[in-house]
């Protein structure tokens, strides 16, 4: 049983149905997406598709929400007919469109709304009657633990780049021979809002849904055709790119992983150390993610030590 379904209406328009949770005070996406009207330039508009609510209203304790489709298919979906080159561009697509939302500064985190934000992953710690998704309750669980220093800075994210939420418009239409780096469309915004900055990247490493599926969503008994080694190539790729120029941008993962030993302890040692699950790749990628990491936590650990003034 499920809380919330969708159906598509023709190729335009996407009808969404979802029960109210009453155990946590959210923000509807629809209200999001009418907040990010005028947020991106027009340049950006035309590379980053979000869809429009066309109506929203709630009947008999259900949101019901008519927007228009992103209509192509999901990057799971694409993954096994691109070349890799056409993956690597679609990554890059994603990495400008999070570098392009984290410029919406925040002060603390909260939907835009300053309501919850339903992220799994984003809370350290749970109090009894106490909603875990409770966004002064995630801050100061933050403050309290290894994260605190990640408190520092805060901006708007998706928070929900899965595969299948990252929909390629035409990208497709020009075969191997179509290089650029392509119009992406952003669906599913309900986990949108202000978090820490450095959870942005750090979200890649530390949340499953963002590897690709191997089974297809509609019929789990049929392959997704994505071979088990490449499973978790988008999010290392972008997880390791966002930290590079241009982009630059921090990252608390091995903090997250100290705040978090039973989560750690589940994921086991190799996906919390990027041996494992996170980096399923050449032997020699992984030797230069470990350098990269202890790289910059050893200059993290130089700047915190560093006189002040």
């Amino acid at each position: 049983m499920t809380n919330s379904t969708s159906w598509s209406i023709g190729y335009g328009g996407v009808l969404k149905m979802a029960f109210i949770n009453l155990q946590h005070d959210l923000t509807h996406q629809s209200i999001t997406l009418n907040w990010m009207k005028g947020k991106l330039s027009p340049e950006q508009a035309e590379r980053f598709k979000i869809p429009k609510v066309i109506r929203y209203e709630v009947q008999m304790k259900r949101h019901i929400s008519f927007e228009t489709q992103l209509y192509g298919l999901n990057f799971d979906q694409a993954w096994p007919i691109l070349s890799p080159q056409q993956r690597e561009n679609v990554i890059t697509a994603v990495k400008d469109f999070c570098f392009e939302l984290s410029k919406i500064k925040g002060d603390k985190i909260g939907s835009v709304e300053g309501k919850c934000i339903l992220d799994m992953c984003l809370p350290v710690h749970y109090e009894l009657e106490v909603s875990p998704y409770d966004p002064a309750g995630m801050q100061a669980s933050w403050a309290t633990t290894a994260l605190a220093p990640g408190l520092s800075e805060f901006c708007f994210a998706h928070n929900g780049l899965w595969p299948h939420h990252i929909i390629l418009m035409d990208y497709l239409n020009g075969g191997y021979s179509d290089l650029r780096v392509p119009t992406i469309g952003l669906a599913s915004w309900s986990l949108a809002g202000f978090v820490p900055k450095v959870w942005v990247r750090t979200k890649f490493a530390v949340d499953q849904m963002y590897n690709f599926c191997p089974v297809q969503m509609l019929d789990v008994k049929l392959s997704s055709g994505i071979r088990q080694e490449e499973l978790h190539k988008y999010k290392w790729s972008a997880f390791r790119g966002l930290g590079r120029a241009p982009y630059n941008m921090p990252e608390i993962r091995s903090f997250y992983w100290r705040a978090n030993p039973l989560s750690a302890q589940y994921m086991g040692r190799d996906f919390v150390e990027g041996r494992g699950a996170l980096v399923s790749v050449a032997a020699e990628d992984a030797e230069a993610f470990i350098a990269q990491i202890e790289e910059e936590e050893e200059e993290n650990e130089r700047r915190r030590n560093r006189p002040a003034g």
